[in-house]
């Protein structure tokens, strides 16, 4: 499990490498929500994907990206918003592996505050 750095911003692209992929993330709020895109490489994966609190953004499974993304609303269990991000909100990145455990131990996938 990584975490990944965000600034309290409504909107920041940023490039990381994870599990060896080489990816681009575009974190964005827009009224209310906050969206993310992602590239792995020069591959497109998720545009304008919602985010939620505890909740894969990864919406489905795809070849193009290993791994699932989380908000957590370390406070409670709000949606994320850009004032808090990286305090209040985090945004925590779960290999394949990880991702399968957490199902397994869980109510389906949700990551619990704890």
């Amino acid at each position: 499990m990584n975490v990944i750095p965000l600034i309290p911003t409504p909107g920041q692209r940023l490039q990381i490498v994870l599990e060896n992929q080489n990816v681009t993330l575009a974190v964005r709020q827009k009224g209310p929500r906050m969206y993310v895109d992602l590239d792995v490489g020069t591959t497109r994966v998720m545009s304008g994907a919602i985010c939620n609190d505890r909740t894969n953004i990864k919406q489905y499974k795809t070849m193009a990206f290993n791994g699932g993304l989380f908000f957590i609303d370390t406070q409670g269990n709000e949606a994320p918003h850009y004032s808090g991000l990286g305090t209040r909100w985090v945004l925590l990145y779960l290999t394949e592996a990880e991702y399968d455990q957490l199902y397994q131990e869980t109510d389906r996938g949700a990551i619990h505050a704890g």
